[in-house]
């Protein structure tokens, strides 16, 4: 069979969805970004700078910080022009924040923006492309997606813009719908995150400018000096002094991180684990910083034992080390630890350190009210996994969990089975669509209907035969009636279906979407009058989607070719579903059939 090429895939199967493009791989990474999100934000800015640009396949990406009226460059990366290039025609630029550029058109409107071939932008648009770049360096743009960087209260704290899609190493394409809604995804649910960390470069002129140490890359890399916290207090928040606790056995070393670290927040010093668990007994610091090296009991063994116990599993923990071996820090940061500090350690960098951990838990606790207050606000709303991921609202959550779910089943689906069986599923949509459209204009079984999601219902119908990819193709493609034997095992294709959704039901939330496709697959082979399989269910026992399908199931079945049989004329097949009514179909759908089966002929079909 042949394999799907990504465009046939995401036409097929994705139904437009933005979200639905994330293989687990890239939406496991977005996850451990929310997750454990640690470290310098420069490094971190990069690395997701980077993953967007592997996603869309952008050969280039600038991040603009609002400053005043002006956007300002301070992030950039671009396969194509080497370092130096980068350097000298970005860093130090800036762009009015007016409508007469792209960059400046989406600060104003707060709106993303696709253009995709910038020398053909529209006399509409109130800007033009600027090539004078272009001019100076031979980089030749062609299409560029603008998104806002919005923080939570809607002000405008930046712009991020993706420059010129290309496959493997081709030329410039153009960006494609699905990319808007990703590049809005990360910045509506990740850089809100440390939206507060751009306040330094509107601060600090001297930052801008200076160029990364990274190859093919641009970014301010200066250490910030500012003693400002989440609230700009000085180490306050609430009003209050917050607790930070260092556990280390070197005195020298105590004295140092609470000098370093005092003129922010109310320090603790401790000589040993044993000291730390009794003072923890008394107090919760916001962070603790925590020696790897100390006798009796180590760090190691200290974290197991704060993670383990309720009531500190939830406080960071940075380790304090002069290991430098990457087996160490990897065992740290498996334990729990959010960050890992070689010993002898800078005072400023300690400091920042320690400040930009504490800015993410301030931001972790607002996200955690705000989940809280959805969650008696809504009872359809669905509890978050801890730390990072309530960033993402459940709906957001549910569909990418789903999506991703689908994707992989529907594709081991696809890669088993013969383009017949892809007909199958698209013309037994198809019929279902009508007999629904049918049993709406009849006002029939209207209770029912009101609650249906009628869209996720016609998607979901093309699991229905889901389960045939665990039966043989010796019986699947026989030229011929089925032996007894073999007919009951094909009539395993519905169990086996039911469990394969229930399977992705185990990887991912409740979704409306998984339960009807359970029905389709488990109910779409029994009869009114019980004499159907496998559970020989009869009258409204059966679901109704699963008597839907039904009639579209065997419409198809006696109007398609088959190994064993040549397919029958519709006016044969029409004749033949209305002698079931009342034996093998809901009398009620079987005259609906009747009244719509026109629009089943294959000469109606569009």
């Amino acid at each position: 069979m042949n394999k799907m090429n990504g465009d046939t895939y995401r036409r097929k199967l994705i139904s437009g969805s933005a979200y639905s493009m994330f293989d687990p791989d890239m939406k496991a990474k977005i996850e451990s970004f929310l997750r454990s999100f640690s470290g310098d934000v420069d490094a971190l800015i990069f690395d997701l700078l980077t993953d967007m640009r592997a996603v869309t396949s952008s050969d280039a990406a600038t991040v603009y910080v609002a400053d005043g009226d002006v956007l300002r460059f301070v992030y950039v990366q671009n396969d194509t022009m080497t370092r130096a290039d980068c350097g000298n025609h970005y860093i130090g630029a800036g762009v009015p924040i007016d409508d007469k550029s792209m960059c400046g058109y989406v600060a104003v409107t707060k709106k993303p923006l696709i253009i995709r071939d910038v020398h053909a932008i529209g006399p509409d648009m109130p800007f033009h492309f600027n090539g004078e770049y272009d001019k100076k360096s031979g980089y030749v743009t062609v299409s560029v997606l603008t998104v806002p960087i919005l923080e939570n209260d809607g002000d405008l704290s930046g712009v991020l813009q993706l420059i010129n899609p290309k496959k493997d190493g081709s030329a410039a394409e153009s960006f494609e719908d699905w990319m808007v809604g990703y590049a809005q995804f990360i910045t509506e649910n990740f850089i809100p995150l440390i939206a507060r960390s751009f306040e330094r470069y509107r601060n600090e002129p001297d930052r801008r400018g200076t160029v990364e140490e990274r190859p093919g890359t641009t970014s301010p890399v200066k250490p910030d000096e500012s003693e400002k916290t989440p609230d700009g207090g000085g180490g306050r928040m609430d009003n209050k002094r917050l607790m930070v606790m260092i556990a280390d056995d070197t005195i020298a070393n105590l004295k140092e991180a609470k000098k370093a670290l005092s003129g922010l927040y109310d320090v603790f010093t401790v000589p040993s684990a044993s000291k730390m668990f009794d003072m923890l007994e008394r107090n919760k610091p916001k962070l603790i910083l925590l020696d790897i090296d100390m006798p009796v009991m180590d760090g190691f063994e200290a974290i197991k034992i704060l993670k383990s116990k309720p009531e500190t599993a939830d406080i960071p923990v940075i380790f304090l080390t002069a290991k430098s071996d990457a087996e160490s820090e990897f065992e740290g940061l498996s334990l729990g630890a959010i960050d890992y500090i070689s010993k002898p350690f800078m005072p400023q960098l300690l400091r920042k350190r320690v400040e930009l951990h504490i800015t993410v838990e301030f931001q972790k606790r607002i996200l955690e009210e705000q989940a809280q207050r959805l969650e008696t606000q809504s009872k359809t709303l669905r509890h978050f996994n801890e730390n990072l991921q309530i960033m993402i609202d459940e709906k957001t959550s549910k569909v990418l969990e789903l999506q991703n779910a689908i994707l992989k089943t529907v594709a081991d689906l696809v890669e088993s089975r013969d383009d017949i069986t892809g007909g199958h599923v698209e013309r037994t949509q198809y019929g279902l669509k009508i007999l629904i459209g049918g049993l709406d204009d009849l006002g029939l079984y209207k209770e029912q209907m009101q609650e249906w999601d009628i869209g996720l219902m016609l998607q979901s119908s093309q699991l229905h035969d889901v389960g045939k990819i665990a039966i043989s193709d010796n019986i699947l493609n026989k030229p011929g009636r089925l032996t007894p034997e073999e007919f009951d095992e094909m009539k395993k294709h519905t169990t086996l279906g039911v469990r394969i959704i229930e399977r992705i039901e185990a990887e991912t939330s409740d979704s409306e979407f998984l339960k009807y496709a359970k029905i389709f697959a488990g109910t779409h082979q029994e009869k009114w009058d019980g004499s159907g399989y496998p559970n020989g269910l009869a009258g409204e026992d059966i679901p109704l989607p699963g008597r839907l399908m039904a009639i579209a199931d065997v419409y198809d079945a006696l109007t398609s070719d088959r190994p064993y049989k040549k397919a029958f004329p519709h006016e044969d097949a029409v004749r033949i579903i209305l002698e079931g009514r009342g034996s093998h179909f809901d009398p009620i759908l079987a005259d609906v059939f009747e009244q719509v089966a026109g629009q089943f002929s294959p000469s109606r079909r569009t």
